[in-house]
């Protein structure tokens, strides 16, 4: 007892344990093979002496050092290392002389209960402690000289050779670098961080523990360095030897680091449109042997010579899709940790990726066209991973760096989505569609494919319409009545309103509607006046019972003064029905492609796409109080409770009183502490954004989806469907202008055209100009497509000077009078949009 163990090796079922004091050697566990050396074949439970003539290396005047197990051997042996394999066993040992323990020249046995950074690391990696090795080496073998960044790759490990070896053999060092790449467990091992002793040896499902900046920096510098045939031999085994013998699953978790260190490789580099030769002006033409292209610097397999550039990209796609869930997660952990930069470069090489196949000549064979569809599915697939990623990432990347902007112009999305929605809906064998990944579209497309599904929605109302029509007309003559009202035979839902009354006849037109008749095409037609609603009553008709419903002083909302925004008022005495009825018009409105003056917050937004809204989303709603909790957050002293004063509980204005609502059970008595600080901020804000509208605000989302709950919605982000309701208050005028077309005499330049065009972007002020776009399209705000949506026309009229402009906001027409200045036309133009409501014959 009490023995100092100093060595333990262990092997399938046996364990071997050394005491160097004695020299003593143990064996225990299974011994069918005869691997414990006890000279039999004999299980041992305890640790039990291994037969020999072993002695302790210690310098002792007494036989005490010497321990004989084995009366059969005849010279003493010092044990400097003990190993184990399988059921096998191995000793290093030196032999025993008297002179040398004497004299002090025997050596001690390993002590592996201290880390040795020069005996434990065993394996190539790369690192940036020997710069001038490779250095020497790319001179040696006649190279260009090297950049100005320097690169060391070592590993000064005795046990095997290594790339901080004292070799200069120019291509023994190069042969070593592609060992490297040849080896997942040295990939591995490379580029590990040291912020603490030992720290790399710490990985775990949260911390991948590889320094990027220094992966990614290091590898850059290879690339550069490597003559061309040595860096395309390097990416020929890292392919053979690593990518393309991917497994599902590794036996440990450090092997993933690996593909770690390869997510920030220029490797993955990928071009977006094929890359020309500054000297060649055909891109078929270029010379991939030539030993210098500057344009392919940027990209290393172009520069090795190979002629796709996405080689390895595909490759490891390909590698980290094929992982099992387990690793799978552990993975996406590592990449929630990556630097938003990395992220973003990864994200838009495989954008590039996608876009280089999509630009490649369309293949004529089967086979060519599903290898090219596979290769755009692994990179679709990896996307998708890393669009999961990064809505968990603690700094996110834009969504809009996964828009796959070339797409529209190389598919048609309409026919796709159409496609899409049929497999959808019969259930059968899906193929690929780009639809599967809705990150990849542009709001643009969102909305068209939104459009689309309305469309298709309302043609299929107006069919069952018509068949009821045709049904009931069949039937009268033989039972004297009819069975079906007018509303069920329409192939529209119609509403009749009163201009002095516009919101209670709506409401009690929607109540009284069949919830059916909300999928047809609104039509809507103000009592007692002349126009035929083409697009532009329905119009004015959002634009002014939106107006009157989200007035705060109906009480249903709450109007926030320093956003001036609303949201749901804690008081309202309103009935669950009429938020339902606001939930359907505003879905009548995005159904029916009208642009709204809603002004809810983003988190109305996310609610509605079924997220969860945060701190961020009540800065924007009320800016005061979010930043308070902010300072709370950000509050790091321990007189926190005196200094906020704050306990588990919100008080609101009821009805001019003051009501306190506690946040959670027996909130008053909780006091706000350091502790329990990020508690009291999520239950401030679930309080605001769930418990205190829970009721009015699932009667609007019940409206809402009733309306436009198809698939399309589901493809928005919260920030497109906000723009998608609301349109875009930033207007591009000169866009306008481009996308403005002439009938008649004029044209672009006609000098009342300049005339007009001179007034509308120079003499009014923005005011003015939002006035003029309500008084011609209805709205004041742009749809979420630009105004490639809202192309406008000018015509000219038989009349002159005395007669003002008139809008048809139905087609987005404009009749303009041929007038005789521009004063004239200024006059007559800003007389015109003070006219926004209202519809009367020309």
């Amino acid at each position: 007892m009490g023995n100092v163990v100093t060595q333990i090796a262990c092997g399938r079922f046996h364990t071997l344990a050394l005491v160097p004091k004695t020299g003593r050697l143990f064996a225990f566990g299974q011994g069918t093979n005869a691997q414990l050396g006890m000279g039999d074949t004999k299980n041992r439970l305890l640790p039990c002496p291994v037969k020999g003539r072993w002695v302790s290396s210690h310098k002792s005047s007494s036989n005490e050092s010497t321990v004989i197990t084995d009366s059969s051997s005849s010279k003493p042996y010092i044990i400097r290392r003990i190993f184990s394999g399988g059921d096998h066993t191995y000793l290093l040992a030196q032999m025993y002389q008297v002179s040398s323990v004497c004299a002090g020249e025997t050596v001690d046995p390993d002590d592996l209960r201290n880390w040795n950074r020069s005996s434990l690391q065993s394996i190539l990696t790369i690192c940036p402690e020997i710069v001038e090795q490779l250095r020497n080496a790319h001179t040696a073998l006649a190279l260009p000289p090297p950049i100005s960044r320097s690169i060391s790759l070592s590993s000064s490990r005795p046990l095997t050779s290594s790339l901080s070896s004292t070799s200069n053999e120019p291509m023994a060092i190069v042969s070593k670098v592609e060992s490297v790449f040849s080896s997942l467990g040295c990939l591995s091992a490379s580029c590990l961080e040291e912020k603490e002793p030992n720290s790399h040896f710490k990985t775990d499902r949260e911390e991948h523990g590889v320094d990027l900046d220094l992966a990614c920096k290091l590898q850059s510098q290879i690339f550069h360095i490597l003559p061309k045939r040595d860096l395309k031999r390097l990416i020929n085994k890292l392919l053979d030897n690593v990518l393309s013998t991917s497994r599902l699953n590794y036996p440990s978790i450090e092997c993933l680091r690996g593909l770690m260190f390869l997510s920030v490789s220029d490797l993955l580099n990928m071009p977006r449109k094929p890359i020309m030769d500054e000297a060649v002006s055909d891109v078929n033409n270029i010379d991939i042997t030539s030993e210098k292209n500057t344009n392919f610097e940027p990209y290393p397999v172009l520069s090795a010579g190979f002629s796709t550039p996405g080689l390895v990209l595909n490759a490891y796609s390909v590698a980290i899709n094929r992982l099992d869930p387990a690793p799978s997660k552990i993975l996406d952990r590592w990449f929630t940790k990556m630097q938003p930069r990395y992220l973003k470069k990864l994200v838009l090489n495989l954008n590039n990726l996608i876009s280089y196949i999509l630009d490649m000549e369309p293949a004529s064979a089967y086979s060519q066209r599903k290898l090219k569809e596979e290769s755009i599915r692994q990179a679709l697939e990896f996307m998708k991973r890393l669009h999961r990623v990064n809505e968990n990432h603690p700094n996110p990347i834009s969504y809009n760096t996964f828009y796959l902007t070339s797409l529209k112009d190389k598919i048609n999305v309409g026919s796709a989505f159409v496609n899409w929605l049929q497999e959808c809906n019969s259930g059968g064998m899906r193929f690929f569609s780009f639809c599967d990944y809705p990150f990849v579209f542009d709001a643009a497309s969102k909305a068209e494919m939104l459009n689309i599904e309305a469309r298709l929605t309302m043609q299929q109302a107006m069919s069952q319409a018509q068949q009821s029509a045709i049904f009931q007309s069949l039937l009268s003559p033989f039972i004297g009545t009819r069975m079906y009202d007018g509303s069920t035979s329409s192939p529209y839902f119609t509403i009749i309103v009163r201009r002095d009354n516009i919101l209670q006849d709506t409401l009690s037109n929607l109540t009284m509607a069949n919830p059916a008749d909300f999928k047809k095409l609104l039509r809507v037609k103000f009592e007692n006046e002349e126009a035929v609603d083409e697009g532009g009553v329905m119009k004015e008709f959002f634009l002014l019972v939106m107006r009157d419903l989200l007035n705060p002083v109906y009480g249903m909302f709450r109007c926030y003064p320093e956003s001036r925004m609303l949201w749901f008022s804690e008081s309202t005495m309103e009935s669950e029905n009429v938020f339902l009825m606001v939930g359907i018009l505003c879905g009548l409105a995005i159904y029916n492609s009208i642009i709204v003056d809603l002004s809810f917050p983003l988190a109305m937004f996310r609610k509605l796409l079924g997220e969860t809204p945060g701190l961020d989303d009540l800065k924007e709603l009320d800016p005061i109080v979010g930043r308070s909790l902010q300072e709370l957050l950000d509050y790091d002293n321990a007189d926190l409770a005196d200094v906020f004063c704050l306990n588990f509980t919100v008080t609101i204005d009821y009805f001019g009183m003051n009501k306190i609502i506690p946040l959670m059970e027996d909130g008053e008595n909780i006091i706000v502490t350091q502790e329990n600080k990020s508690l009291y901020v999520e239950k401030y804000v679930q309080y605001v954004f769930q418990k205190s509208c829970e009721t009015p605000y699932k009667a609007f989302e019940k409206g809402f989806l009733q309306v436009c709950g198809g698939y399309s919605l589901k493809l928005f982000q919260p920030s497109e469907l906000q723009s998608l309701v609301v349109g875009s208050e930033v207007v591009n005028w000169d866009e306008l202008r481009q996308n403005t077309t002439y009938q008649g005499i004029y044209w672009d330049r006609h000098q009342v055209i300049i005339w007009f065009w001179d007034v509308l972007l120079y003499d009014f002020t923005i005011e003015e100009k939002k006035k003029f776009l309500r008084f011609l399209t209805g709205c004041d705000r742009v749809p979420i497509v630009g105004f490639s949506g809202v192309k406008i026309t000018i015509q000219p009229n038989n009349s002159g000077d005395d007669f003002l402009p008139v809008a048809h906001t139905c087609a987005n027409l404009l009749d303009l009078p041929q007038y005789s200045c521009k004063e004239i036309l200024a006059k007559k133009l800003s007389l015109a949009i003070q006219q926004t409501e209202g519809f009367g014959l020309v």
